[in-house]
């Protein structure tokens, strides 16, 4: 478990172990997934924007799904297929991207019943010591997404040589068959504004019994 991780008496026991990217060439090689080529397991990838920037696409928002998870995010960020998106993703869109901007890169994804837990601040306690190796918590909030306990937690950790910076921000709950789901949104530089990524978490739903 990472330094100052919330502790407890359940022990952690995560479904997959998280991917961990150890190179420099991080932006580049997660950008190489989205256009089929080799390095599918960094933890970020991208695609073409269509302004500077990642979260430049415009007001416009498209919906991903996973079971009974969905949240919103800009339009003209690419899905991505299962044999891309990591083992532990149930679902995962990306962006990259351009010009001044082309090695600022954004993911989001969804893990279903990623770990062993009976309630969300477990599921979440698990889902800090999951994050990168040294990363630093910033903080974390308990709120609700509709009738269900929820826990938003922030980071931030520094990949290879060149201490390249990477934002996190975990949303944490429960699905309708009381097993924990985490929403997962990580970004490199300055690709999503503060305003982009509360708006990602506050767009996060849980369908089905007890929503």
């Amino acid at each position: 478990m990472l330094p100052g991780a919330y502790t407890n008496s359940h022990s952690y026991e995560p479904a997959h172990k998280p991917p961990h990217e150890p190179t420099h060439a991080y932006a580049r090689s997660l950008a190489a997934a989205t256009m089929g080529m080799a390095g599918l397991l960094g933890v970020l990838s991208g695609c073409g924007a269509a302004q500077d920037g990642p979260s430049g696409a415009g007001d416009g928002r498209q919906t991903l799904r996973a079971g009974a998870v969905s949240l919103s995010c800009p339009e003209g960020w690419t899905e991505l297929p299962a044999r891309s998106r990591g083992e532990a993703d149930a679902a995962a869109v990306l962006v990259e991207g351009t010009g001044k901007n082309r090695d600022e890169v954004a993911k989001v994804a969804v893990q279903l019943r990623f770990m062993k837990a009976g309630d969300a601040a477990t599921a979440a306690a698990g889902a800090m010591a999951s994050v990168q190796p040294g990363a630093k918590i910033n903080g974390s909030k308990q709120f609700r997404i509709g009738d269900r306990d929820a826990e938003r937690i922030d980071y931030t950790y520094a990949v290879g040589q060149g201490a390249e910076r990477v934002r996190g921000v975990d949303v944490v709950t429960m699905d309708p068959d009381d097993e924990p789901v985490l929403v997962r949104i990580n970004a490199t530089g300055n690709a999503l504004s503060d305003a982009e990524i509360n708006r990602i978490v506050t767009s996060v739903a849980v369908t089905g019994r007890g929503a």
